[in-house]
């Protein structure tokens, strides 16, 4: 089983930056982030997970998830 996506706003942090609380489950894996979304839209985080997923599906032999 795996999984990552935002579960929530959070406050905004020390520099005034909006952020999203996100969750990530993989197996013996369920961990909480925080993900700034000043840069990034969260949309763009949502476009970005399941293309770096997909590299493994596709042979590469690592990938990256922007959080």
């Amino acid at each position: 089983m795996f999984s990552i996506n935002f579960i929530e706003p959070a406050p905004m942090s020390d520099n005034g930056w909006p952020s999203m609380y996100g969750r990530i489950v993989a197996t013996d894996l369920d961990e909480r982030f925080l993900s700034p979304i000043h840069y990034w839209a969260p949309a763009l985080y949502l476009e970005q997970w399941p293309a770096a997923i997909d590299e493994l599906f596709s042979g590469s032999d690592h990938t990256v998830l922007i959080t």
